[in-house]
């Protein structure tokens, strides 16, 4: 693998772990202030904060953003991964 490619997945990595742990920890915090207190909780395992922002899109657009480009980052560093294997 190239040396640019391997810097390319590992920055694209890097800034979509931590968009989706940040967009987690601004769920967590918006969940437990809208008196969603299960969500708010749950909210710091990352997994239920993709669902929180899912189901209350309106009122968590924020960390919705956040979460979910996190989330596509590193489903693109993945598919690069994957491509790049094959080729």
């Amino acid at each position: 693998m190239a040396l640019w490619l391997s810097v390319t997945i590992l920055c694209l990595g890097a800034v979509g772990l931590m968009l989706l742990i940040v967009g987690g920890l601004f769920s967590a915090i918006d969940a437990l202030g809208k008196k969603h207190y299960v969500f708010g909780w749950l909210n710091f395992l990352i997994i239920p904060a993709i669902v929180y922002c899912a189901l209350h899109w309106r009122d968590a657009r924020y960390p919705a953003k956040l979460t979910f480009s996190g989330l596509a980052l590193l489903l693109l560093t993945g598919l690069i991964i994957v491509i790049s294997e094959l080729l």
